[in-house]
């Protein structure tokens, strides 16, 4: 047994030098050129092509990664109260988590104050760029609304869970009722107002028909809740 496997090292060991040797000649026995002596190198350059191919493209790969905030992100605009994190790359002692406060600034080091509200986080992200291009070299700032409390709805008056809720995208006012768990037995479902903020600090009372809205059909238009907005169920 130690023969016969001692033999088929020896003819696979024969085998790699004669496949070498053919190989390494330039010409065959004719005076042809050996396609193998071609083959070898060529897969090599191939092989080499594909390596650099790819170390070309890795940056490419890396920027691609390096993608902007998405669309949520964009469309949301900050208010006061909003918690905000801040990434300064490679700068930790600039990197940290700040809240808007009342009048809608933040204090960052070496920039200072800096209003934010009503922007998105990607307009503050290229404010801050620009404020610390004067200190740091081609600064990479990332900001992030890690708590959204300014955008906020209320309900109030005959529902199983009046309070405050957190406002996301595109809600109604029927959302708001859902949201609150719905009428106690004796609630008015045909005087429910809503009151938002109209500019000057005064309220606007919104009338909301109730009974027309779960109809449904052409003209009942669905009311946007709007941040801030108080549903009142007498």
């Amino acid at each position: 047994m130690r023969l016969s496997k001692h033999f088929e090292f020896v003819r696979g060991m024969a085998a790699i030098i004669i496949a070498c040797s053919s190989v390494a000649s330039p010409a065959g026995a004719a005076g042809k050129e050996n396609p193998g002596f071609y083959l070898a190198p060529k897969a090599f350059v191939l092989f080499g092509n594909a390596a650099n191919f790819q170390d070309q493209e890795s940056p490419a790969n890396k920027s691609s990664e390096k993608s902007g905030p998405n669309s949520s992100d964009q469309e949301y605009v900050i208010g006061t109260q909003d918690l905000l994190a801040i990434n300064v790359w490679h700068e930790p002692e600039l990197s940290r988590t700040v809240p808007v406060r009342p009048d809608g600034k933040i204090s960052m080091p070496l920039v200072g104050d800096l209003e934010v509200r009503g922007l998105t986080p990607h307009l503050v992200q290229l404010r801050l760029t620009k404020e610390l291009e004067a200190y740091i070299r081609k600064p990479q700032v990332t900001v992030i609304v890690q708590e959204a409390n300014s955008h906020k709805f209320f309900v109030m008056g005959e529902v199983q869970r009046p309070g405050a809720y957190p406002l996301t995208t595109s809600m109604t006012v029927l959302d708001a009722l859902a949201t609150a768990g719905g009428f106690k037995d004796f609630a008015k479902v045909n005087k429910i107002l809503i009151l938002r903020a109209a500019p000057g600090g005064s309220r606007e009372r919104i009338p909301f028909q109730y009974k027309q809205a779960i109809k449904g059909g052409k003209s009942a238009i669905p009311l946007q809740l709007m941040p801030g907005d108080t549903v009142i169920v007498p």
